[in-house]
């Protein structure tokens, strides 16, 4: 097969980004993250829009704890055309929940959510933990209003704690009968207790009081 002039220079060029992706996660898996970052932000300088360079290149802030600037490079391809946006936002998710910037997580976890044809039951986890510590209940209560699919003993606490943070014990109580939720550590436990004392099931509490 013979290729045109410009075609060919696009293949060139696809090679290289491909080889450099690749010599990057090579490095990266060495524990050299400064060369890794240093080779991909050269190619990224010839590269600009490159959604994959800067995605590789954010991963590696992220396992390098840098998560501002894996905000940053994410932030640039936050809607891409080569990438599954799934793993973009999940990732913007993460970033911002490490900076304790919850309200943000919350947003991007949502994204992600529903990005992912699977519905990972831990993203729910997570999205109700950053929903909870942000103090966005009304969107949580919403998400959760949609019937999500939930089976995880601890996706399934997550969901308790928020509702005892705003003092619907009731639907907490409703959770635990729904999943039979039996706790595992002394946290739970309290959990549970707390649970079945403030919707007056002193008799259930006090199985875990003796």
């Amino acid at each position: 097969m013979r290729y045109s002039k410009g075609k060919y220079k696009h293949l060139a060029k696809r090679e290289n980004i491909n080889n450099a992706v690749s010599h990057a996660k090579y490095l990266a898996s060495e524990g050299k993250f400064n060369e890794a970052v240093s080779l991909l932000k050269d190619e990224i300088s010839k590269n600009y829009d490159n959604e994959h360079l800067r995605y590789e290149l954010a991963k590696i802030y992220i396992k390098k704890e840098h998560y501002q600037e894996a905000i940053e490079e994410l932030k640039i391809i936050e809607k891409p055309s080569h990438i599954n946006p799934y793993f973009v936002y999940k990732n913007l998710g993460t970033c911002y929940s490490f900076l304790s910037m919850y309200e943000e997580a919350y947003y991007y976890l949502l994204k992600a959510y529903y990005a992912d044809p699977k519905k990972d039951e831990k993203n729910i986890k997570f999205l109700v933990i950053a929903g909870r510590k942000s103090g966005l209940n009304d969107e949580v209560l919403a998400f959760l209003d949609s019937n999500p699919v939930i089976r995880e003993h601890d996706t399934i606490l997550e969901i308790i704690l928020f509702y005892q943070t705003i003092n619907r014990d009731d639907e907490a109580l409703a959770i635990i009968q729904k999943h039979n939720f039996e706790p595992r550590d002394a946290f739970e436990t309290d959990v549970v207790v707390d649970t079945y004392m403030n919707t007056d099931n002193i008799s259930l509490a006090d199985r875990y009081l003796e």
